[in-house]
């Protein structure tokens, strides 16, 4: 796809989203007019709030475009995450090749909207971001979650670290059950639960945990002996590194 073409197709995007029939402002949030700026900033808190809800997004890309999606979202995704507050980004090694997955935090449905619709309007984000990168995805999927672990403690915040992440096909309060079964078998090990979520838009009956760790074969022993004991297996685990702008790292 050429520079204009792609161009083009951020604008289709951005008109898109500003034609939506939820007929928001873009820059009035929560009943003061705001800008970008003013949205949402990283974050640097790892309690996971059950009064909002998370959207978990995968971004599958095409081989060649790789290395330059990274560089692109490296020097510019800054101007997204002025909007809203992340709580992580990665790429993943095993369990889904070239693909980037991102957890997003919004107050409701009505702010998410209201996030992506100032988003859309503004020429910075679209024309240095979009424009560059939107020829480079060859999928997207995404999904609404609520949180239903917070994460153990302080999480460290060393480079080095690696993320597990574990999807089940379970209801909430499963996953409940499961979450503290797994976390009363982690004693003695250095692999600490990031956060867990439970699917209530998108695919129904899923969830996530998301696990840190040092030393990948360290992850993948404890998942075996805990499968033993617990006898719950996810359906789907995958191996992630933090990208450097992401706030777990």
């Amino acid at each position: 796809m050429c520079r204009h073409t792609a161009m083009m197709a951020a604008r289709a995007l951005a008109g898109i989203l500003r034609s939506s029939s939820l007929k928001v402002d873009p820059l009035v949030i929560y009943g003061k007019t705001s800008t970008l700026r003013t949205l949402g900033v990283i974050s640097s808190s790892r309690q996971y709030a059950t009064d909002k809800v998370y959207e978990i997004r995968t971004y599958s890309l095409y081989p060649k475009d790789v290395k330059e999606f990274m560089a692109i979202s490296e020097e510019k995704l800054h101007l997204r995450l002025r909007a809203s507050k992340i709580i992580g980004y990665w790429t993943s090694e095993i369990g889904g090749m070239n693909q980037v997955f991102h957890i997003w935090e919004y107050d409701s449905l009505k702010h998410r909207a209201q996030v992506r619709a100032a988003l859309a309007s503004d020429p910075d984000w679209l024309s240095q971001y979009i424009s560059r990168v939107i020829s480079m995805w060859c999928k997207q999927d995404n999904l609404l979650t609520k949180a239903i672990a917070g994460p153990d403690g302080d999480l460290d915040q060393d480079k080095g670290n690696l993320y597990f992440l574990q999807r089940y096909n379970s209801n909430s309060s499963s996953m409940s059950n499961l979450t503290s079964e797994l976390q009363s078998l982690q004693s003695g090990t250095n692999i600490k639960l990031a956060g867990g979520w439970s699917s209530i838009l998108g695919p129904k009956d899923t969830a996530y945990l998301l696990w840190q760790c040092k030393d990948p074969d360290d992850f993948l022993v404890w998942q075996e002996n805990s499968s033993e004991k617990v006898k719950v297996v996810p359906e789907h685990s995958q191996l992630l590194i933090p990208c450097p702008w992401s706030p777990l790292k």
